[in-house]
């Protein structure tokens, strides 16, 4: 990484831009994971640790809910969300982060 800041190539802003997108979505997919693991297992909203979860979760799924509707009894929102993010990753980001156009290493 401080490699790629102090390299003063112009396309290296690019790749840092791509690699920090690619590791924010990685652990907001990871929070979304937590979230239905947690709420598989039961834990209560009165959690503190829970109560973060469903904040930093909750903009992205809550409009997903409203739009899709349950299966039975299974809110598939966070797959739905999973699948969003992988096409994000596989679409975007390997074009932001392609050795031609932006060298970061």
């Amino acid at each position: 990484m401080l490699y790629a800041v102090t390299s003063h190539r112009r396309d290296t802003p690019v790749g840092i831009i791509g690699y920090l997108l690619f590791g924010a979505l990685g652990l907001y997919t990871l929070a979304i994971f937590v979230r239905i693991i947690f709420s598989w297992v039961g834990m209560s909203y009165a959690n503190r640790f829970m109560r973060l979860i469903v904040r930093l979760t909750e903009p992205l799924l809550r409009p997903l809910q409203r739009m899709i509707p349950r299966v039975g009894m299974f809110d598939i929102s966070p797959l739905i969300a999973f699948l969003s993010f992988g096409c994000v990753n596989l679409r975007s980001l390997p074009r932001c982060c392609e050795p031609g156009r932006s060298s970061f290493f």
